[in-house]
């Protein structure tokens, strides 16, 4: 079997990662608040009173539709993506989005495994150059990074490029 869009259940065996609750109430609060301030920044031109001039009234309305619209947009990515769960075993390892088809990688498979500090994540990529990305923010990550590395490290020894991970991540 290679690596496949895979829909059969989960092995008994398989120990499932997800992300905590504190994580995804900290993203709907993210969402809230920059939605707001777009709100915020939109309305501004139109508030009565003494303020700003009509110019920059709009500019600060325009900046504020580009900087937090691009937060909430990005938040809103994140928060649907919280409920998606990685799953391990001996064979391999599982995406499994809240929505769509999960995605299984065996172990022999994996062609390397790439650590992305700027954004957070572990990257998973086979042969067939699919990847699973392994969030930070997963809960009990320290435990799921050791578990991926000692399955895949006959596979990384041999590639060419360097692929260890070399963490920036520490628990607190």
């Amino acid at each position: 079997m290679t690596s496949s869009q895979q829909s059969n259940p989960l092995p008994a065996d398989a120990k499932i990662f997800k992300f905590p609750p504190s994580y995804r109430w900290t993203l709907i609060f993210c969402v809230i608040v920059a939605c707001g301030f777009v709100a915020l920044g939109l309305a501004l031109p139109w508030l009565p009173g003494p303020g700003p001039s009509s110019s920059l009234s709009f500019l600060l309305a325009a900046v504020c539709l580009l900087f937090f619209g691009s937060f909430a947009f990005y938040a809103f990515r994140a928060l649907q993506r919280s409920r998606d769960r990685v799953a391990v075993n001996d064979d391999g390892i599982w995406y499994l989005p809240n929505a769509g088809t999960s995605t299984f990688m065996r172990w022999n498979e994996v062609a390397t495994v790439r650590a992305r500090e700027m954004l957070q994540r572990l990257e998973v990529i086979d042969i067939a150059g699919r990847k699973i990305r392994l969030e930070f923010q997963l809960e009990n990550f320290d435990r799921l990074r050791e578990i991926v590395l000692r399955h895949t490290d006959d596979r990384r020894r041999q590639t060419p490029s360097p692929s260890v991970f070399h963490a920036g991540y520490r628990t607190m």
